[in-house]
């Protein structure tokens, strides 16, 4: 958290949290965490590190209000589709952006 909110204060506008315990290991991410630098700065918060399936998306923004998640080898290794996120997270009621929508 020290880490955090010092970046905070020097002005990142933005923070990446990447849990390296979890990256890669598609379990999930680390919500502890998250939850915890979500409590303690401002600025937005955006989950990497240990996506593995559509559900972690949708608990990760349920469980913890980050503002973005990113997951990188799931969609390379295409274990998961990223259309499948999408719609997963539709079902839930959380917004993701369709392919050729406007940003």
């Amino acid at each position: 958290m020290q880490l955090a909110t010092s970046v905070e204060r020097l002005g990142a506008g933005e923070l990446l949290v990447n849990c390296i315990d979890n990256d890669g290991q598609n379990a999930g991410y680390d919500l502890p965490l998250l939850l915890s630098i979500k409590a303690a700065v401002k600025v937005p918060v955006i989950a990497s590190s240990g996506a593995g399936a559509p559900e972690h998306f949708s608990k990760v923004f349920e469980r913890t209000n980050v503002e973005a998640a990113l997951a990188a080898s799931i969609f390379h290794h295409k274990k998961v589709a990223i259309e499948a996120v999408k719609d997963h997270l539709h079902t839930r009621g959380i917004s993701a952006r369709r392919a050729g929508a406007p940003a």
